[in-house]
């Protein structure tokens, strides 16, 4: 499985590698397993699993390992 989360047409958040990649000079793109994005309550990922509620919360953090 992998993930991407976008913002305004940009990529901000991929799920490879564990690493902060910047491919312009104002653009930063997270990479890093499912698991991690869903942990990291800073996350892009992660707010928008949490917005969904706390069932589908649970449902999406357990695919996400």
């Amino acid at each position: 499985m992998q993930i991407m989360v976008m913002d305004e047409g940009r990529i901000v958040e991929f799920d490879r590698c564990g690493a902060i990649v910047n491919l312009f000079p104002l653009t930063s793109i997270i990479f890093d397993s499912p698991g991690v994005l869903i942990d990291d309550e800073g996350s892009r990922f992660h707010k928008l699993c949490k917005a969904a509620g706390v069932e589908e919360f649970a449902k999406l953090n357990a695919m996400a390992r």
